[in-house]
């Protein structure tokens, strides 16, 4: 049996584990271990001056043959750079998922109505899955119909997984101890469903990453 982490900040060291490893694009670099996937993106809380040199080295990372993803660009209200180089540099991040084909996984901390206006003001074509959703029943509700992915982690409300099941649902580890298994049996009980069919679910929905040479890529057309 499979598990996909769709967002971790960890390689994988189980075989049955699938992970995206999330890596933060900042001006030194930072030394990248071989994984088969990785997602690169400008994090809202690690823009460095205007940004232009992270957008410069992300222009190199998305050719990447292990890029699979854009991410994790994002909105902050904790974050120390402004509110209006945040969108900036996350739109451009997002034309860039647009121009490459690939999805963009979003970090967001109370900036859902920007997030929701960035989205319709550029009508992506690409998947937009918001990562380490922990919000509740009614906002899930609200992105899911603007046409949002949503990620669990350990932390979650369980209305709102259910608000998210089937077709909208990932799983993630993100920087948690917690072992992806571990979070695939929490959302398995909180949705009071069989662990193989939230397996095979999320098998069916990573569709959407086109991952190849993989048990995830059996769904998407080669």
């Amino acid at each position: 049996m499979c598990y996909l982490d769709v967002h971790t900040h960890r390689l994988a060291t189980d075989p049955q584990v699938v992970s995206i490893v999330s890596t933060l694009v900042q001006p030194m670099g930072e030394e990248m271990q071989e994984t088969p996937y990785r997602s690169f993106g400008i994090h809202p809380c690690r823009i460095e001056e205007d940004g232009e040199a992270q957008w410069e080295l992300l222009r190199q990372y998305v050719e990447l043959p292990s890029c699979v993803a854009i991410g994790e660009a994002g909105l902050d209200r904790m974050a120390a750079c402004s509110m209006e180089r945040q969108v900036l540099l996350f739109e451009r991040q997002a034309r860039l998922a647009e121009e490459f084909g690939k999805p963009l996984i979003i970090h967001c901390v109370r900036a859902w109505e920007e997030l929701i206006a960035c989205r319709k003001a550029i009508r992506p074509k690409q998947p937009w899955l918001i990562h380490g959703f922990r919000g509740k029943a009614p906002l899930a509700d609200q992105l899911l119909r603007q046409g949002f992915y949503l990620s669990l982690g350990y932390y979650f409300q369980p209305e709102a997984a259910r608000q998210m099941w089937p077709e909208r649902l990932f799983l993630e580890t993100d920087v948690a101890e917690a072992s992806i298994q571990v979070v695939y049996e929490r959302v398995a009980e909180a949705l009071s469903i069989d662990l193989r069919a939230l397996r095979d679910q999320i098998q069916r929905n990573s569709v959407i990453l086109r991952l190849k040479n993989t048990t995830f890529a059996a769904n998407y057309p080669q």
